[in-house]
């Protein structure tokens, strides 16, 4: 990825936010055996140098309520990611992984279908 090529090549270390990377939306999350929702869920995206050679992708979120009762609350847990496993999240997320799914998903249901 280029970012960390630079930061190897220039030997920085540094924790720093990417611009205009955050996302917001709504968010479902399962807190015991209920699940909730609540509004305006954020995830940040910064970059962090744990040395001259290891850079990582670090995600986080803000605190958001549940709608339904103020004294339950969802915040992810901090992610920090090496180069491998952002290039393993990023192709992950694609259009075509999601495309693969979905097809397989299909795939299965008409499996499953000639055995009801």
């Amino acid at each position: 990825m280029e970012w960390e090529a630079l930061a190897v090549e220039k030997q920085v270390t540094l924790e720093k936010a990417i611009p205009d990377s955050t996302i917001s939306g709504p968010v479902v999350f399962r807190f015991g055996d209920d699940w909730y929702s609540a509004s305006a869920l954020e995830l940040y995206f910064s970059f962090l140098s744990q040395n001259e050679n290891r850079h990582q992708l670090v995600i986080n979120s803000n605190k958001v309520e549940s709608r339904t009762n103020s004294f339950i609350d969802y915040k992810i847990e901090t992610l920090y990611l090496d180069k491998e496993q952002v290039l393993l999240f990023k192709d992950g997320i694609s259009e075509e992984a999601f495309t693969k799914k979905l097809d397989d998903f299909e795939d299965q249901k008409d499996v499953d279908s000639m055995f009801n």
